[in-house]
């Protein structure tokens, strides 16, 4: 399912988005060109579900990605971050954000140690080996692209100006914390990407609920949803198991990576138990 949104290019006569969104960022003459840099860099095909959300950054300022566990999240927005770093024209300042930075890491580890390891450490700004490149906070390029790759504290994400925000796991990050990332957006290219598995917390009308939930229902954003459970690499068996092990909220947002309805969460046997645990401090006894 996809929300549809009306980008600042379309109107009712022309909806067919130009080759150029904004003065800062050229997109390339094909969209096609970024699902083919995910196959360069990983070996892999792309999912529809994968292509369509990473076409979607070129045209759009506001994406978001909701899908179930285990589905290629991280290495999506592992991808979009080189892609937009070393395929663009002009130079940006990518800030990429992850609860799970070791595992960003891991990914960037992957891409600067591959096949393609000279092209991609030849522009680094103080390389001195090739060898011995891997940048777990990031890097900067002889054109001034710089990327930033963080974990998910104010402290950590301030004093980064960004032309690009990029939020792995987008749910289990604090709405303070993406507001500052937010804030750290600037130009008319600023780019908001969020990419997540979405909660199954019931209090979802509280004002403690996460952005990229809020935003998922926002016609604003562009919007995808894929599940785990229609990926290759998930045995099957082990997905009837979690079927019948999962309480109906648990399996809508961990395996088919949506939001629970309201029957949904209303049929879980562990409802209480989230209420009590998730919004109640635990004092404990001297």
């Amino acid at each position: 399912m996809v929300n549809e949104v009306i980008g600042p290019w379309e109107t009712e006569e022309d909806e067919t988005p130009p080759d150029v969104q904004s003065p800062d960022i050229q997109a390339p003459s094909i969209d096609d060109a970024i699902t083919d840099y995910f196959t360069y860099l990983t070996g892999f095909i792309p999912t529809p579900d994968q292509a369509g959300m990473l076409k979607s950054i070129i045209h759009y300022d506001r994406v978001e990605a909701s899908a179930g566990r285990q589905s290629g999240k991280t290495l999506t927005a592992s991808v979009a971050t080189m892609y937009l770093a070393y395929e663009f024209d002009v130079p940006l300042r990518i800030l990429m954000i992850s609860p799970q930075d070791n595992q960003v890491y891991a990914y960037m580890r992957g891409f600067f140690r591959g096949e393609h390891r000279e092209e991609f450490t030849k522009d680094l700004v103080g390389s001195k080996s090739v060898q011995n490149i891997v940048p777990l906070t990031g890097f900067q390029l002889g054109d001034g692209t710089q990327v930033k790759v963080c974990g998910v504290t104010e402290r950590d994400i301030r004093g980064f100006p960004a032309d690009v925000v990029i939020i792995d796991e987008a749910a289990l990050v604090s709405n303070q914390s993406i507001l500052t990332a937010m804030g750290n957006l600037s130009g008319e290219a600023s780019k908001l990407i969020l990419l997540s598995t979405p909660v199954h917390n019931p209090l979802i009308n509280t004002p403690g609920e996460p952005k990229f939930m809020k935003w998922l229902r926002d016609p604003d954003y562009k919007v995808f949803h894929w599940s785990s459970a229609d990926l290759p690499w998930h045995n099957k068996r082990l997905l009837d198991i979690k079927r019948k092990e999962f309480t109906p909220a648990h399996w809508a947002s961990e395996v088919l990576g949506r939001e629970p309805t309201d029957d949904e969460v209303s049929n879980s046997g562990d409802v209480i138990g989230e209420v009590i645990f998730t919004t109640v401090p635990v004092t404990r006894r001297r």
